[in-house]
This record gives C-alpha cells, sequence and structure tokens, in this order.
C-alpha cells in the first residue's frame, strides 16, 4: 500500500468513526480563519494518487471541509438521510454544530453548497460544497466535496477533492 493509499485508508475510518463519535463525543472546533496561514495551498496535481486527493489530505481548506463533513454525516443520520437546505441548518447539530465554522481559510468567504449539487466531469458523485473562489494552483483549482447517491440504510463516505477550474466551470447541475 501507498503512502498516499494508506492515508486515504485512515480517512475513510475516520470519517466512518467521526459519525459515531461526533455525535457522542464532539470535536474541537476550527481555528478562526486565516486566509492561507501565511503558506501558499497545495498544488492541483491530476497524475497523483487519486488526482486531486493527494493534495487534499494535507489542505486546511479541505480540512475545513471536512470538519463541516463530520456534521453533516450526523444531520444525514438525524434527518431520514437528507441533506440540509442550508449549512447554516448544520449549526443545529447538537455537540460541535454550533460552534462549526463555515468560512474557507482559503478565501476568507463561506463555503458554498447545493443540496441539489451537481456534476463535474466524469466523476458519478454529486459536487455539492465547494470554495467560493479558487485559491489552490494560483487560481487555478479548487476544493470540493463530493457526495454519493444517499440511499436509505447505506453507508454515505463524502470525499473532499481538489479539482481543476476549469472542470469545475463545466459542472453542471444535478437532475432531481
Amino acid at each position: 500500500m501507498t503512502k498516499g493509499e494508506a492515508r486515504m485508508t485512515k480517512r475513510r475510518s475516520c470519517l466512518a468513526v467521526g459519525l459515531l463519535g461526533a455525535a457522542l463525543v464532539g470535536c474541537q472546533p476550527s481555528a478562526p480563519p486565516q486566509v492561507n496561514g501565511g503558506k501558499p495551498l497545495p498544488e492541483y496535481n491530476p497524475d497523483a494518487n487519486g488526482g486531486g486527493l493527494e493534495a487534499a489530505l494535507d489542505d486546511p481548506v479541505s480540512g475545513r471541509m471536512q470538519d463541516i463533513v463530520y456534521v453533516m454525516l450526523s444531520y444525514i443520520a438525524n434527518h431520514q438521510d437528507q441533506l440540509p437546505d442550508t449549512l447554516e441548518q448544520l449549526r443545529e447539530v447538537p455537540g460541535q454544530g454550533p460552534t462549526l465554522n463555515l468560512v474557507c481559510p482559503g478565501t476568507n468567504e463561506e463555503f458554498k453548497y447545493s443540496r441539489a449539487g451537481m456534476y463535474a466531469g466524469k466523476d458519478p458523485r454529486r459536487l455539492i460544497m465547494w470554495e467560493p473562489t479558487p485559491s489552490h494552483s494560483q487560481g487555478k483549482a479548487r476544493a470540493c466535496v463530493f457526495i454519493p447517491r444517499i440511499e436509505p440504510g447505506a453507508a454515505v463516505i463524502p470525499e473532499v477533492r481538489i479539482i481543476p477550474e476549469e472542470e469545475f466551470q463545466k459542472a453542471a447541475p444535478a437532475i432531481q
């Protein structure tokens, strides 16, 4: 197993455990937003293992999105497998919801969200949350959250990825 695959396996394991643990224990809230923390964000590398996934593993923007995803999983579990209408509804989730930071540390703007989502490129999953402005690879890529179709009783495994801006701009609205 490569280092990237091991980190991805760990990330997915944490995501599954996070759904259970977040409702019981809660996670520490993210630090207040800092525009890039003075450091450049990871580059999008289409040749890396998993495309933009490799860069997303060590990215502050993707990390903030992952915090939101954990709360979203709790919301989905408690609302008959439904996504929230808005990200603000996640603040109703007991535990970390009230302190959830919805601001992108790369742009200092709130993340964008669409319950219906859209399709980007050939990915069959819906893109439901994204950076308001591309902040990776000198504005040529942005972090996004993809989610599979939610089936009652099935595991929901959202994925944070960094995709090229060109692919994002071609995204088509999902048909509900």
